[in-house]
């Protein structure tokens, strides 16, 4: 025979439900019908309400236990970890924080994040921690990155950047006595070749990773110039 209830719910059915509007949460909503039913004397049997709510008879002994020793808005209130994660450290969050916020240097996956956390701090991490740690404390996810060609030239991308300015400054620098004009030259060429695949990179919500990238198969290189007056 299963053991008899014997929990007495002090607040009426009323008070009850009127916290339905309250609760925001699944396991909150759990706890209130467990009183509800306590209330309505529809289960004698410990066994009989655990399986109405489909919980385990520990965790309905544990909630009535609980709403004995505190009050009915803390019953309801959601319960949060008390118990630090493993690897919160502050050296090591704020290294992951870092970390994930440097679109340039973007980890490879959350197991890049463990073999970096134990290369730099001599630490080896659960994998399963550290993938909350990260998604819930740093709100890091994997995404696409940007691709940045391997032999990309940051001193070119500014030059071409300042291509006004320095255009002005060759037309001013002129003989205007020997010249009359001056033509101007586009060029620009394409690789054609197979595309290298780029996985997903960890990093922080709001940052965009880039990576290097390099096409290692056949290619070939069309290239051509252009007169913009004359279309020649």
């Amino acid at each position: 025979m299963g053991k008899i209830l014997q929990t007495k719910i002090s607040e009426s059915i009323e008070i009850l439900k009127s916290h339905k509007s309250k609760v925001d949460n699944y396991k909150s909503s759990k706890r209130l019908d467990s009183l509800l039913l306590l209330k309505r004397n529809d289960y004698s049997r410990l066994e009989d309400l655990a399986i109405e709510l489909e919980i385990s008879v520990t965790t309905l002994r544990r909630w009535l236990n609980r709403y004995k020793s505190v009050s009915l808005t803390t019953f309801l209130k959601k319960e949060t970890r008390n118990r630090p994660y493993s690897i919160t450290t502050p050296e090591i969050h704020e290294g992951l924080k870092k970390r994930i916020s440097d679109p340039d240097n973007p980890f490879n996956g959350f197991w890049d994040a463990q073999n970096w956390i134990k290369e730099t701090y001599g630490v080896e991490v659960n994998y399963k921690s550290l993938w909350k740690h990260i998604t819930t404390k740093l709100d890091g996810r994997l995404k696409i990155p940007w691709k940045s060609h391997i032999k990309k030239d940051p001193q070119a991308k500014e030059a071409f950047l300042k291509l006004p300015t320095t255009l002005a400054q060759v037309r001013d620098s002129l003989n205007k006595d020997n010249y009359d004009s001056i033509n101007l030259y586009f060029q620009d060429e394409s690789r054609f070749g197979l595309m290298t695949l780029v996985g997903s990179c960890l990093s922080a919500i709001g940052v965009r990773p880039k990576v290097h990238y390099q096409h290692k198969f056949a290619n070939t290189y069309l290239w051509g110039k252009l007169f913009s007056y004359q279309w020649r």
